[in-house]
């Protein structure tokens, strides 16, 4: 969408006139980051309004609402034709929602907001990013909301309901051939662009790895949530849908990246390095090396154990 079609007067929209009441155009700022907003009003005193933006309110929150200040005030405006024109006329010249000067995430008209544009998602998205990575957040309404969802997941009653329409809302969308096409290839693009970002593995990534090793590897997980994902794992693969389906294609993927030359040369001997140096650990040979009673064999991990014996002693 053009700059030109955001700032036009919607044509579409019959009703936009009626109920209206004499209203103000304002611009306010914040004192401290000197961030600009344009807005409209019914209200008589505008100086006690703080404005409704979605992202100028997140923004005057985080830097103190007692920092804003009214900077200017228009005339009362009694025919809504004419505010829209005077207000779309504005927030071109200003460009009010491509600036950073501006914390509009949209167009101001004077009657009810203008067009929504890329600019909405992007801001919402860093704004977002910035009050859930910060300190304060995480100890307080963080730290709810992590407790809450605990609560939540862990219910039998959401497990059985809500949860399975949930995954198999999201299994139905993932296999639409048009969301492959369209918004799969897009995401799968952005995950293989973070992932493979220098700086994520070295702050986010690592941060993960090690988080997801620690709760892994401790006894309540392996004994409660590891037992159940792997139960449920196991439960999925088994199901002749999804042989058919994803798990066909998760094996012909898996031979195709592996058979690579330049995978071999890169990921697939970073992997193999990692693995054999993971291998020589002494936690790694303590809870998976075991020896068979039979012939007392050092066998690597439980399943080849089973195995072993089935084929040799039985």
């Amino acid at each position: 969408m053009s700059s030109e079609d955001i700032y036009t007067p919607s044509k579409n929209d019959s009703k936009k006139y009626e109920n209206f009441k004499p209203t103000r155009l304002y611009i306010k700022q914040h004192k401290i980051t000197k961030k600009l907003y344009f807005g409209k009003s019914t209200i008589d005193n505008i100086s006690s309004y703080t404005g409704s933006g979605t992202y100028w309110i997140r923004h005057i929150k985080k830097h103190g609402i007692q920092h804003v200040v009214t900077l200017w005030v228009s005339d009362w405006y009694y025919d809504p034709k004419s505010l829209e024109e005077v207000a779309l006329h504005f927030s071109k010249e200003n460009d009010i929602v491509n600036s950073d000067k501006w914390a509009n995430l949209t167009p101001e008209d004077g009657l009810h907001g203008g067009k929504i544009t890329y600019r909405v998602k992007e801001l919402q998205s860093i704004s977002r990013r910035e009050t859930i990575n910060s300190p304060e957040w995480k100890n307080t309404i963080g730290e709810k909301a992590k407790e809450k969802r605990k609560e939540t997941i862990s219910n039998e009653d959401w497990k059985n309901t809500i949860k399975i329409e949930w995954l198999q809302k999201i299994r139905n969308t993932k296999l639409n051939p048009n969301w492959k096409e369209t918004n799969g290839k897009e995401a799968i693009q952005k995950y293989i662009d973070t992932v493979s970002n220098p700086v994520w593995k070295e702050t986010i990534g690592k941060e993960r790895i090690r988080k997801s090793l620690e709760t892994k590897s401790s006894t309540e997980w392996q004994n409660s949530i590891g037992v159940e994902w792997k139960n449920k794992i196991r439960n999925i693969r088994l199901q002749k849908d999804w042989k058919e389906t994803v798990g066909n294609a998760a094996i012909e993927k898996y031979k195709d990246t592996i058979s690579d030359d330049e995978w071999k040369g890169t990921t697939g001997r970073k992997k193999n390095k990692n693995m054999s140096d993971i291998r020589k650990t002494k936690e790694y040979k303590e809870r998976n090396l075991v020896m068979c009673p039979h012939c007392e064999r050092i066998i690597n991990g439980r399943g080849n154990l089973k195995r072993h014996i089935n084929a040799n002693h039985i």
